[in-house]
């Protein structure tokens, strides 16, 4: 059979749609019928303007292959430009009729693109619904931060408890007072009158109860004031129920996942866990069954992972719909560096998910804050010798028990090391009757730190932690070691990824402080053989992602993705 060569630019037509060219591929992809599976589906994007080449068999009466020839991208190079079958553009039942611009998948983002970030512009500002849990507000929102300014087109609306948002948006900095975000207040569904009781999953139940209708009615509220209809949806990945509304108000839905990427795995396979645990959860059983989670064991999974369907909660249910609905976003955005995960669980979450962005800690990026060193830690840390001092701080929702507290201050004093330790005020009094006053040559504690800058500084030489997943992050990114005692959640997951898959940290002793085992791991990590081990991995890290989130590095690039994805009109 013959086949022939000819160019053309594709013409727009009154809704700004690619449609001589769309034609051309839909009658390619509607003659061979031969459909790709969804997860070998190479779909390339179609730029607007840019000059195509088909190669037409005139056997079939249709065009067989396709290349992009240039385009007013000036990062585009027409003498790389590759071709690709026509049929692997579109698909049935993928792309929407006259909307091909908009499909793309994990494996190519532009026919002929060097820049692997490329993906077709938007001519008209869009506006981007965030949906946000509390708990994870602040992350979300130093991401919506960070894509404000990169797409200052784009407006923001911003979905948060009223308490959520008072506490985030009235401490800004100038710097983060960004024109195109604006905040919106949903109710956290606690009844007037009713007083929470210590444990955190009792909020997130109340919270979850309510938020289908809660956040329907703020997203209401937003196009009313705006009169401007949401073009994108991007939610908490936790909050599923935003898919529904994503696809009621037909545009993208694109979920953040914030923990590691491994407990998202179990997430994604928990009917499987379930099948095979449910009657005999054996503890120290691994995972080798899922992919890159061989080095896992059951005890480390979240207790909703486990939760026999009568013992299920509003929270639990919600996690269990994780693996049903992400695989059905437009995208699903991680917090976290590829380079980071175990090659198995990165291919695997390709054949799951249509498109899998690691765009990189957001919280690295945090702007500089000229009040960080109010209590005094910065300059403390700056009169230190070099990787002499720990650091301990367990988050704001994490707190051990005063027996732990306890165990961990006879630890510091006993050890001698120079410690700065971020405690709140009203825990202070829990500690050992005079160590305070025994310790203010050894160590400081203050009831706050800027996290990024201390783990950033030079004289820090270990990090204890409750294994949240931006604290580990961050202590990877600065090339610090960990102590890790994890609390609830993913912090046990997250705990064994530091001590066995990345090599830069252990976890305590059955998950409890305690002196004899704190001694134990600050001598293993700072004085030991092991501990050189561990130090030179957690500096080897510490490049690996400098350079993933690098201009040139996986990390930018897919964030410039993300950009380009929520920037479509």
């Amino acid at each position: 059979m013959v086949s022939q060569s000819k160019s053309f630019s594709g013409s727009e037509s009154d809704d700004g749609t690619a449609t001589e060219l769309e034609e051309n591929i839909k009658l390619d992809t509607a003659t061979t019928g031969d459909g790709i599976k969804e997860e070998d589906a190479c779909i390339k994007t179609i730029r607007w303007n840019t000059l195509m080449e088909l190669k037409e068999d005139r056997g079939l009466g249709r065009a067989t292959q396709v290349r992009d020839l240039g385009s007013r991208d000036p990062g585009r190079d027409p003498g790389r430009a590759t071709w690709v079958r026509a049929n692997q553009v579109a698909r049935p039942g993928f792309a929407r009729p006259r909307r091909l611009a908009w499909v793309a998948s994990p494996r190519s983002r532009g026919l002929g693109s060097r820049d692997p970030g490329a993906w077709p512009g938007s001519r008209d500002p869009g506006r981007a619904a965030w949906v946000a849990r509390p708990s994870h507000a602040f992350s979300l929102l130093t991401l919506v931060r960070k894509l404000a300014k990169a797409a200052p087109n784009v407006h923001f609306s911003f979905l948060n408890t009223q308490k959520s948002n008072h506490s985030l948006f009235s401490t800004a900095k100038p710097d983060e007072i960004l024109p195109n975000i604006k905040a919106y207040d949903v109710a956290d569904g606690v009844p007037a009158g009713h007083v929470l009781s210590p444990n955190p999953i009792e909020a997130v139940e109340l919270f979850i109860k309510v938020s289908p209708q809660n956040f329907k009615r703020g997203l209401e509220v937003a196009v009313a004031e705006t009169g401007k209809k949401i073009s994108c949806l991007i939610s908490d990945a936790f909050l599923t129920f935003a898919l529904e509304v994503a696809e009621d108000l037909h545009v993208p839905w694109i979920p953040i996942w914030l923990p590691f990427p491994c407990s998202l795995s179990a997430h994604v396979y928990t009917d499987l866990i379930r099948q095979r645990f449910a009657s005999n959860k054996v503890k120290d059983a691994t995972l080798e069954f899922i992919p890159g989670l061989s080095q896992m064991r059951v005890s480390d999974l979240p207790d909703e992972v486990l939760s026999e369907k009568l013992e299920e909660t509003t929270f639990s249910h919600m996690l269990s719909q994780v693996g049903l609905v992400l695989p059905r976003a437009s995208a699903v955005v991680l917090n976290f560096y590829e380079e980071l995960n175990p090659p198995l669980l990165n291919r695997d979450f390709k054949t799951k998910f249509r498109n899998v962005l690691n765009v990189g800690l957001f919280t690295l990026s945090l702007p500089s804050q000229s009040d960080s060193n109010l209590t005094g830690c910065i300059s403390w840390l700056d009169e230190q010798k070099e990787r002499s001092v720990a650091y301990v701080s367990f988050g704001t929702v994490a707190s051990p028990p005063q027996n732990e507290l306890i165990a961990l201050a006879e630890a510091l004093e006993e050890s001698g090391i120079p410690f700065l330790w971020s405690l709140k005020e009203n825990i202070k009094s829990l500690l050992p009757k005079g160590f305070v006053e025994r310790t203010g040559m050894q160590g400081k504690i203050v009831p706050w730190t800027p996290q990024v800058k201390v783990l950033a500084h030079s004289s820090i030489a270990v990090f204890m932690t409750h294994c949240g997943s931006n604290s580990v992050l961050e202590s990877v990114a600065y090339g610090v070691p960990l102590i890790c005692r994890p609390f609830f959640g993913d912090h046990h997951m997250t705990g064994r990824m530091v001590e066995e898959v990345l090599g830069v940290g252990v976890k305590v002793e059955g998950a409890i402080l305690t002196k004899s085992g704190l001694l134990k791991s600050l001598e293993l990590i700072l004085g030991h053989e092991n501990g050189k081990e561990m130090r030179d991995k957690a500096q080897a890290l510490k490049h690996t992602v400098q350079a993933a989130a690098s201009p040139n590095g996986t990390a930018a690039k897919d964030f410039i993705h993300l950009v380009e994805l929520i920037s479509v009109p």
